[in-house]
């Protein structure tokens, strides 16, 4: 493959008088190498001096995504700008449940950290038993296959130097390496070809198959929600973006993107990222990677659509029918998830307050109550007691503020009774005290689970199953008996 980043030569363009006499010949020498080094001490007192964003500039000029017209051409969707909801995506016929909504090749991505072994940083391809894996003898970090070596090498050893130093800045600096990694490919996207296969390689504002091939002008049409960071998460990456465009710009050829381009990056990343390899035996998130178009779909609790993965292509489906003109929308996160956990988890990592139907429907009639109530304690009553949002009268601080009611029987419960058809029955347990304990120890199984202590965290999950069942709605179990499933196919497959 071509090298695509630009080798430049300083002194090609100094002109040096042609002479036989050796002490002009030395004059003009030193003539031209003392042009050089003033030339090359402009151009590094000039990538210093460039703290603003550049990036940030461009960004405003791009309100709609250079290669949207060729998606629209394509795929059954375009993106239209609703009061209250931004840009969205709207379907432009009828759709078939399982129909492609579109596939879109990522611009970037990294190989999380604690998953860099199973798939080439190239391709994101499954490394098998019979596709040995290629791992950078300078960096001692990236992996390869076969292919992916040979096509991209020259470009990886220009910046590998690079990777090799983001371990000890993410962790002197406090920020994350996997996005200080993925920052750097998707500042790379600006002049080169990082994550291009030989078969990619000039066709990005495109589509190739049924493959769109989104650019870096797409990319720098997304939202950043840079002003709803926090301060500790902006301070600590603009400290590794300072120390990343300084090693950058001394080691990569053409690299020019200063300080400023990399925050913004940082934060485009941190608010449209979506998660890779999300399939087969490893059913979670191996890799993290831009993808323009799909960040489009904006989320709903309630989605028609979904998505996932297939090396470094991004599918997205309808799962059901979808009618022309409605909204298509994607999940981004659990949603076997409690209400408020949901919200909450939006609200820090993509900082929005979603108020998609299921999030403000009334809670006693949401799917939500089987994951937020407790199983009613009224004999004979099988209904599920749930949280109401009015404030109870006594605000004692070991009390929750609200009033307790059953679906089923419509029975009140008070922090110290259950007035239910004129009847009082005494507490054993507070729906409250249970819940908390039941959030507490699934969370824990599910720490130990990412952790990929497998067995560990089957027994956890029976456990979890054993203590809460009769107490929670059987809904709630649904996600902890699949757990428990993948957690018994992984520890035998380590066996």
């Amino acid at each position: 493959m071509e090298k695509n980043l630009e080798q430049l030569s300083l002194s090609a363009d100094i002109p040096v008088a042609a002479s036989t006499d050796d002490s002009a010949n030395e004059a003009a020498g030193a003539t031209a190498n003392d042009e050089v080094s003033k030339l090359q001490k402009r151009k590094k007192k000039k990538s210093k001096s460039k703290s603003c964003s550049s990036l940030g500039a461009l960004a405003k000029n791009n309100s709609a995504l250079p290669s949207q017209k060729c998606m629209e051409g394509r795929f059954p969707w375009k993106i239209v700008v609703k009061s209250g909801r931004g840009r969205c995506a709207i379907a432009t016929r009828d759709i078939k449940a399982g129909e492609v909504i579109v596939s879109e090749c990522a611009l970037a991505f990294v190989l999380r950290s604690s998953f860099r072994t199973i798939a080439c940083h190239n391709c994101c391809k499954d490394f098998s038993k019979e596709s040995t894996s290629i791992q950078c003898r300078v960096c001692n970090y990236s992996l390869f296959c076969q292919e992916c070596w040979e096509s991209t090498r020259e470009l990886h050893q220009e910046c590998c130097s690079v990777i090799k130093l983001i371990g000890d800045i993410a962790v002197e600096e406090d920020c994350d390496k996997d996005l200080l990694r993925l920052m750097l490919f998707l500042a790379l996207q600006r002049h080169s070809t990082m994550n291009e296969t030989k078969d990619t390689v000039g066709i990005r504002g495109g589509i190739r198959g049924d493959i769109l091939y989104s650019s870096f002008q797409d990319a720098m049409a997304l939202q950043t929600h840079e002003n709803k960071v926090s301060e500790s998460w902006r301070l600590s990456v603009a400290r590794a973006c300072e120390r990343l465009a300084e090693h950058a710009t001394n080691e990569i050829t053409n690299f020019q993107n200063s300080k400023g381009d990399l925050e913004y990056l940082a934060c485009l990343i941190n608010a449209n990222a979506h998660g890779m390899g999300a399939q087969g035996i490893h059913n979670t998130d191996i890799a993290i990677g831009i993808f323009p178009f799909v960040s489009m779909l904006n989320h709903s609790c309630r989605p028609n659509c979904c998505f996932y993965s297939e090396g470094n292509v991004m599918h997205v489906r309808a799962t059901k029918d979808i009618t022309k003109n409605s909204e298509l929308c994607l999940s981004y996160i659990n949603l076997y998830e409690a209400r408020g956990t949901r919200k909450e988890q939006l609200a820090v990592s993509k900082h929005f307050d979603c108020a998609c139907s299921r999030c403000t429907e009334p809670l006693t009639s949401s799917v939500d109550r089987f994951l937020e109530g407790v199983l009613c304690n009224v004999k004979g009553c099988n209904g599920v007691l749930v949280k109401q949002p009015q404030s109870f009268a006594n605000a004692s601080t070991e009390q929750p503020a609200g009033l307790w009611q059953c679906d089923t029987c419509l029975g009140i419960l008070d922090p110290t009774i259950c007035i239910s058809q004129g009847q009082a029955k005494s507490l054993d347990e507070r729906p409250w005290d249970t819940l908390n304990n039941a959030q507490t120890r699934l969370s824990a199984a599910i720490s130990v689970y990412k952790e990929r202590r497998f067995k560990e965290a089957r027994k956890q999950l029976e456990d979890f199953l054993s203590e809460f069942t009769g107490k929670l709605a059987q809904e709630a179990f649904n996600h902890v008996r699949q757990l428990r499933r993948i957690c018994l196919e992984k520890a035998t497959l380590s066996l």
